[in-house]
């Protein structure tokens, strides 16, 4: 719920959460976009999402060139994961998936938060990572 009460004061500032979640959760409740892929098609989503991002040029060429291995191959890769069969892999509707695109690119800045569940051990707390792309991950 901390994650929630955060995204209430950058919102307000005129954020847009995008939530993806095999689940209808309270975080995809409060979210302006919700995609519920099937489980373990998040991946296919991603590769998605930089699909359009690349074909629209929402790409910091000077980041990837600082903090990236093999990039030239991207593109290439990316041929495989056009809008269409993003859709029809992960269940999320195609027009959802170029919303999330479009809103990506246009941010400018955006951060991620990366849930996987309650952890293992007996406070069942969330683990949660979050991080602005733009930096190199720790």
């Amino acid at each position: 719920m901390l994650f929630v009460c955060m995204m209430e004061r950058v919102r307000s500032a005129g954020a847009k959460l995008i939530v993806v979640d095999p689940r209808r959760t309270a975080t995809a409740a409060k979210a302006d976009l919700f995609l519920q892929i099937r489980p373990g098609t998040d991946l296919a989503l991603l590769n998605g999402l930089l699909h359009l991002l690349v074909a629209d040029g929402h790409v910091d060429e000077e980041f990837v060139a600082e903090f990236t291995e093999g990039w030239e191959e991207m593109p290439t890769f990316l041929v495989d994961y056009p809008p269409e069969r993003v859709a029809e892999i992960t269940g999320v509707p195609e027009d959802d998936i170029r919303r999330a695109a479009r809103w990506i690119g246009a941010a400018g800045e955006s951060r991620t938060a990366r849930t996987t569940g309650p952890c293992r051990c007996s406070c069942s707390a969330p683990r949660t990572s979050v991080r602005r792309p733009t930096q190199p991950p720790p």
